[in-house]
């Protein structure tokens, strides 16, 4: 990829998942933020004209007539029903909804600064290059599509290894699409707080900003101040727009 050529054209540049591995190369060698959020084939070709929470968060994500500070909170519901789109059932069959509890407190705490948004699986595919983040003092929102549980704990295992966990100031973690317990006996929270071990920054998991349907959307860097009390009290808000 030509990054000089990215660097001096500037584009909105959005996307999730294995898009993570552009995320971070533009965010290292063009110096340019771009936008965590829905691909076309997603929560924008939801039929029969787009998903539209999602799509109202992503406009406001990139819109500059949006008013800061802008608060996110969870949708009333959420799903994560796999509709094929090879056999029609995309626009046939009618999305199961959940309703949504909102987003569940780990751990305690208060928080303000910059975001990383990356794809649990695509981050550590990352490590060991010059593009993989530097998550000093910044706050790092994980999610992922596949999650069986002993990927989990390899992934989250190696972060730990890594000093990742050392670093961040807050940490967020998004509904995973395909949850797998693999016959453990507790839950994809306690396997997290397991790995992490106490920390005296906000832990906070089940967020909508995942492969999980609404999605909100999120810049990279985006400032932001994250409050996290008790249950699923929790206060997000954006500070301020996203700039090159």
């Amino acid at each position: 990829m030509d990054f000089d050529f990215i660097r001096n054209n500037p584009k909105i540049i959005c996307g999730y998942s294995d898009v993570t591995s552009l995320h971070l190369s533009i965010l290292h060698y063009s110096q340019l933020k771009t936008i965590y959020g829905p691909a076309l084939m997603s929560w924008f070709s939801e039929w029969p004209e787009g998903e539209s929470e999602t799509i109202e968060s992503f406009l406001k994500a990139v819109s500059g007539e949006t008013a800061y500070p802008r608060q996110l909170k969870p949708f009333p519901r959420w799903s994560k029903h796999f509709r094929d789109w090879s056999d029609g059932s995309w626009k046939t069959t009618k999305r199961d909804w959940i309703e949504n509890d909102g987003w569940k407190v780990l751990n305690p705490g208060e928080t303000t600064g910059e975001i990383l948004v990356c794809n649990l699986n695509t981050l550590i595919s990352a490590a060991g290059t010059e593009y993989f983040p530097d998550v000093e003092g910044r706050i790092l929102l994980i999610e992922e599509m596949a999650a069986p549980y002993s990927k989990e704990e390899r992934s989250l295992t190696q972060l730990k290894l890594m000093g990742v966990f050392d670093k961040i100031t807050g940490l967020i973690v998004g509904k995973p699409e395909m949850p797998n317990p693999e016959g453990a006996p507790f839950d994809m929270n306690d396997l997290i707080m397991e790995v992490v071990g106490e920390r005296d920054y906000p832990i906070v998991s089940e967020f909508d900003l995942s492969h999980t349907c609404p999605m909100h959307s999120l810049g990279q860097l985006a400032h932001i101040k994250l409050v996290a009390k008790e249950g699923f009290d929790v206060h997000f808000e954006v500070l301020k727009a996203m700039v090159k």
